[in-house]
């Protein structure tokens, strides 16, 4: 079985895609699993929305964020899928990213989040606020 899952990290770290973010969710992320097994319920056809991002992933996200402390585990595992979403050549993943998740954040959540990140993810935070930023100066 551990080779089995050394196998599967490995694929998921190579090569994460909006394809394959919903299995990736599910390995690192097995707390999700129920969650996303109702939507597949209610959508035979589910493969990541960005509706399960907005409704799931982020209320975990941000539930986690607020008792960070109670499950140091859980929050390596979180920001470590996140850091694999931002090291992914899928740019599609990067806007869910930035988007969909980072910007949801309170500034409290993202001061929090921030400590936690790793390097790509905070890259992309940082693409993206400056982004919103020139868009503001025109």
């Amino acid at each position: 079985m551990k080779n089995n899952n050394i196998d599967l990290e490995l694929h998921f770290r190579n090569s994460l895609t909006v394809e394959n973010l919903v299995s990736s969710l599910e390995y690192w992320l097995p707390e999700l699993k129920d969650a996303i097994q109702e939507y597949k319920q209610d959508d035979p056809e589910f493969e990541l929305k960005f509706m399960f991002i907005s409704e799931v992933f982020n209320p975990f996200l941000r539930s986690y964020l607020n008792n960070f402390q109670q499950d140091p585990k859980l929050g390596k595992r979180i920001f470590h899928f996140l850091e694999l979403m931002a090291r992914s050549p899928d740019k599609e993943l990067w806007n869910i990213q930035a988007i969909g998740i980072l910007k949801k954040l309170s500034p409290k959540q993202l001061k929090m989040a921030e400590k936690l990140m790793g390097p790509n993810t905070k890259t992309n935070l940082s693409d993206y606020q400056n982004y919103i930023t020139q868009l503001f100066k025109k």
